[in-house]
């Protein structure tokens, strides 16, 4: 019964003014009571209820007991999170695997930009910097590069450090 429950199609659905999971025959599995809720990715979903954002499996259990102050879905097994103003990059046990950062951008092309003492840099899919928080300002990787301000001059950046300034 757990693996058929597992292997079930669990979609959000509003109810009124709250939000659950319904099967794909309709019948709601998971109770309206959630404020909102991402669909399923990696085998849990993002809810959030009175301003508190956790994990939940297909059983509605909350699968780290934590809560977070906002949390984006898991992508190749890592999740950002934020805990009280700072963010983290998370496992799929639920562990710190980087961070804290003042900010953190939702993954863009297997990068995430980071905050961190007033300077961007970006992260590689596993949490290892690929460019160290140095920029004044770094935009989101679109077709392999980035904007970024450095000392007031603009440019671009690739994934590998590569720059292009603006001129």
């Amino acid at each position: 019964k757990e693996i058929e429950l597992n292997n079930k199609i669990l979609i959000p659905l509003n109810d009124s003014d709250y939000v659950g999971f319904i099967d794909t025959s309709g019948v709601f599995v998971i109770p309206a009571t959630y404020d909102a809720a991402t669909p399923f990715k990696e085998g849990v979903a993002v809810v959030t209820r009175n301003d508190s954002a956790w994990f939940v499996n297909k059983e509605n259990k909350n699968v780290f007991n934590s809560f977070y102050t906002e949390a984006f879905p898991f992508i190749s097994g890592i999740a950002p999170v934020n805990k009280n103003g700072q963010w983290f990059l998370i496992n799929r046990q639920g562990q710190d695997i980087a961070g804290p950062f003042d900010d953190l951008s939702e993954q863009s092309e297997q990068i995430y930009t980071v905050k961190l003492n007033n300077k961007y840099g970006a992260l590689d899919i596993y949490g290892n910097y690929i460019l160290q928080p140095r920029f004044d300002k770094l935009g989101d990787f679109k077709n392999g590069k980035a904007y970024y301000i450095d000392n007031g001059l603009y440019g671009f950046i690739t994934k590998s450090g590569k720059t292009f300034s603006a001129r």
